[in-house]
């Protein structure tokens, strides 16, 4: 949101008081950031409630004068995680739009704004992520596009989301040296994805907790048999009115094992990913038996 140099002169200055004083503007302009997206990721939240998107196949294509271009790659990723469809946002200044997209498992991203390429003004990316600019008299055409092309990939019904697990575990078997042994695959990112597991019959143990300078995570304490394990669920603070009144039904998580170290005490936790409540899972499971 800010000039990309300050980041650099605060690594190459040799004053380290001039190196502090940047290091705080930095810390200021990432607050910053992060309170502005949430603000976005809220309202376009509200305008796809509105719009009726989430009614029908598609991708998500939402654009607001009041959106920072800094910020609206965050929020198309967020919104694609969430909704399991391609997301287009765009900031607008009335005649331009530029945005940032990202997309799923099936759609081919650049391919598609490829396509696309005489409604637009600059475009470029890679199969997940693009950037583009577009006049705005352009866009319901390009939105039109898009979701042309989303039916002709994704099908014609709303997505169902996936997450792409790597296996179940029990909750006993997560000790230290397993944790470690994962981390060894790391460094992880495209192409090789930090290992995702599942554990069910859980039950919550005490009341969660939201966290963070921002009030979006939230942290709990799950058992297994004889096995508790402490939960932090990164940017899921939503979860706490529903863990709360079906508090003592069993339920999944999918998640990353981690090995977090404060106050120097070492354990392992959860990173959760998703929840599924248990009995809706066997539901789903007999249904598609069928």
């Amino acid at each position: 949101m800010g000039d990309a140099k300050v980041a650099v002169e605060m690594l190459t200055t040799t004053d380290e008081g001039h190196a502090a004083d940047l290091a705080e503007h930095l810390e200021q302009q990432n607050r910053l950031r992060i309170d502005t997206q949430n603000v976005a990721l809220r309202e376009a939240q509200e305008l796809l409630t509105q719009s009726g998107q989430l009614d029908r196949a598609g991708c998500i294509v939402l654009a607001s004068p009041d959106w920072h271009q800094g910020i609206v790659g965050l929020v198309a990723s967020r919104l694609a995680d969430k909704y399991w469809r391609p997301a287009f946002v765009f900031a607008s200044d009335g005649e331009t739009v530029r945005g940032s997209a990202r997309s799923v498992p099936g759609f081919p991203l650049y391919a598609v704004v490829r396509e696309c390429a005489d409604l637009l003004d600059r475009y470029g990316g890679h199969k997940g992520a693009a950037g583009l600019s577009l006049r705005a008299e352009n866009l319901p055409a390009f939105t039109e596009r898009v979701n042309q092309h989303a039916g002709q990939l994704l099908g014609q019904e709303p997505p169902v989301p996936e997450l792409d697990l790597d296996g179940e575990i029990e909750l006993s078997a997560l000790n230290r040296a397993l944790v470690r042994e994962i981390d060894l695959l790391a460094p992880f990112g495209k192409g090789n994805q930090e290992p995702l597991f599942a554990a069910s019959g859980l039950r919550l143990v005490g009341n969660p907790r939201i966290v963070g300078s921002n009030g979006n995570h939230l942290t709990f304490m799950v058992r297994q048999s004889q096995t508790t394990l402490r939960v932090i669920a990164m940017r899921k603070a939503d979860w706490i009115e529903e863990l709360r009144a079906r508090k003592g039904e069993p339920f999944s998580l999918a998640f990353v094992p981690i090995i977090n170290t404060y106050r120097g005490q070492t354990s392992v936790e959860l990173q959760a990913e998703d929840m599924q409540w248990d009995s809706e899972r066997l539901v789903e499971q007999r249904s598609a038996a069928r």
